[in-house]
């Protein structure tokens, strides 16, 4: 569908800043849904106005063609040493032969980069991580007291992926035992996941909040059985699943998020690790600009106001906590994505401009009031009146959130791509994903997920040389299955180790350079529900039968355990 999609109407894919949809699959089945109406229209598909022709003799010989064809490929793919289930290349054959991602085989350079991650990463101290959120992995969405979020109402209206929802997901409300057991088991020593706010913190009809009871005992059952096995939990107050009563362009949702966040720092005093946000632009952008994520809305500017709420919230919520709640080792923070690019032409002043700009609209917006009191003056120029502002007292709240005695920054990030200045312009940077009719890395999801391990490289020495965070968390990372998540094919997944090793590679380049990363957690524990794309991406380094809720651990799950248990 994708190459179709791509080759009948050259689409290309842009930055969410510039308004434009980035070409999902899903968007792309929209398009081909659209394209074959058209076609109908046009008598192409017209079964039923013209009478279809056809010669058995011919289609038995296509057939006969077409099989021993596949049989020859599938013959020739594994005396290759690739699986007959592997993905082809889309485009060409170079994406593939550079050895970016799939080769079974280690070499010497892999040893090594594996040795440097021993090396860079020998402290005890170091929290080796993996990652769920609450609405992709607990199903059980009306069960228990749970309430509906946001999340709940736009997945029931059908805008997920052939209308796919969170309502099961991988039934970890009844199978978290298994799935706790597992983090240790591959080695790790901390877990990144979410509260579900409609889960433990419902709304009445009066729009009170009240605690579920039944829900408090699931995640304190989740928190004791991490104890146990001496595993730090990391937790997310908010990943995106709103009450459904709610809206963050409401000022009033701010006065909501901070009686939400006082009734999580009371009732769980057992949480060192907190985050309050995961990744605002993301929901922001998504969910109030392009409308492909919850709640749906489209606009031009919505997203900061969105936003705008979003910090206020934060800042409001981190001095509740440095008031109250702050005992020596407690962390907060915020958890913000960004994929780094790269500029397209680099002997092109402009280019190097764009990389700059897109890097400020990116991570900017939401790291630079907190790290530095407000907005930065060039997003205030790009966005004029509508990029709401802070009140004196904000600014000061917002600057005290970045205080080095409790604060961490949380880094989620997956890509690499190129960024360039259109006519010389740098305000407005165009991206891509080829240059010379190569593709910047392999890819994992064309609209947007290709393996460039520099990126990771490149991000954290500019988050470090904005900010100087005291500790910086890389709270998600990793890649989907290339094409095919049939299990053989997913479970067997090498591609997956050679992307964790070479970013990590990099991640360990970064602490020799003086870096302060403590942290490192892979997305994901288990495949989950993907949101808008449903259950069509796997992350997972779990292989989840969604049909049996039926786990397998893949090839980079048994990577990890050999690794930290050799650390």
């Amino acid at each position: 569908v994708w190459v179709n999609c791509v080759s009948r109407r050259m689409f290309r894919v842009e930055e969410a800043q510039l308004g434009m949809q980035p070409l999902t699959a899903s968007r792309c089945l929209e398009m081909e849904e659209g394209h074959e109406e058209e076609e109908a229209q046009d008598g192409l598909l017209a079964g039923d106005r013209q009478e279809r022709r056809w010669n058995p003799w011919v289609f038995g010989a296509c057939l006969l063609a077409v099989t021993t064809f596949i049989l020859v490929l599938g013959d020739i793919l594994r005396r290759d040493g690739l699986t007959s289930k592997a993905p082809a290349t889309t485009k060409h054959a170079s994406a593939t032969s550079a050895g970016w991602a799939i080769s079974r085989d280690l070499l010497p350079d892999d040893h090594q980069k594996e040795e440097l991650i021993k090396r860079a990463f020998s402290d005890p101290a170091f929290m080796w991580g993996c990652a769920t959120s609450a609405y992709q992995v607990e199903g059980a969405w009306n069960k228990d007291g749970r309430k509906p979020s946001i999340w709940d109402k736009f997945t029931h209206d059908g805008r997920a992926f052939k209308g796919s929802s969170g309502d099961d997901a991988c039934d970890y409300y009844h199978r978290y035992e298994e799935d706790l057991a597992r983090i240790s088991e591959y080695g790790f020593n901390t877990y990144r996941f979410s509260i579900s706010w409609t889960r433990v913190f419902p709304l009445d009809e009066d729009g009170n909040m009240y605690m579920n009871e039944k829900g408090v005992q699931f995640y304190k059952n989740v928190l004791r059985i991490l104890a146990d096995r001496g595993i730090t939990p990391i937790v997310t107050m908010f990943h995106w699943d709103l009450p459904a009563e709610l809206d963050w362009l409401d000022e009033e949702v701010v006065d909501y998020f901070l009686r939400y966040a006082e009734f999580l720092f009371a009732t769980f005093p057992e949480v060192n690790w907190w985050s309050t946000f995961n990744e605002p632009w993301t929901f922001c952008t998504m969910g109030y600009a392009l409308g492909l994520h919850a709640p749906g809305k489209q606009s031009q500017y919505l997203q900061y106001r969105c936003g705008h709420n979003v910090l206020r919230a934060h800042a409001r919520a981190v001095d509740l906590f440095r008031r109250k709640f702050f005992r020596p080792g407690m962390k907060i923070g915020l958890v913000l994505n960004y994929d780094f690019p790269f500029p397209k032409d680099p002997e092109n002043p402009h280019d190097l401009d764009a990389v700059q700009v897109d890097a400020i609209k990116g991570v900017g917006w939401f790291a630079d009031p907190i790290y530095k009191g407000d907005y930065p003056e060039l997003l205030k120029e790009i966005i004029g009146e509508h990029l709401p502002r802070f009140t004196t007292e904000e600014k000061n709240l917002l600057l005290k959130a970045s205080n080095h005695e409790y604060n961490y920054y949380g880094l989620n990030t997956y890509s690499g791509r190129y960024v360039e200045a259109v006519h010389n312009h740098s305000w407005s940077p165009k991206q891509s994903f080829w240059k010379d009719d190569e593709p910047i890395g392999f890819p994992f999801i064309h609209a947007w997920l290709y393996k460039v391990p520099q990126e990771i490289l490149l991000h954290l020495r500019w988050v470090n040389d904005r900010y100087h965070p005291p500790g910086i968390i890389i709270t998600e990372n990793g890649c989907a299955d290339p094409g095919n998540t049939e299990y053989e094919y997913t479970v067997d997944d090498w591609h997956r180790v050679g992307f964790f090793r070479d970013y990590l590679a990099k991640v360990a380049e970064a602490v020799f350079e003086g870096i302060p990363v403590v942290g490192y957690t892979a997305w994901a524990l288990i495949d989950n529900f993907e949101w808008a794309d449903g259950y069509q991406r796997r992350f997972g380094i779990t292989y989840n039968d969604f049909g049996r809720q039926k786990r397998t651990p893949k090839k980079s799950a048994k990577w990890f355990q050999k690794l930290l248990t050799s650390i």
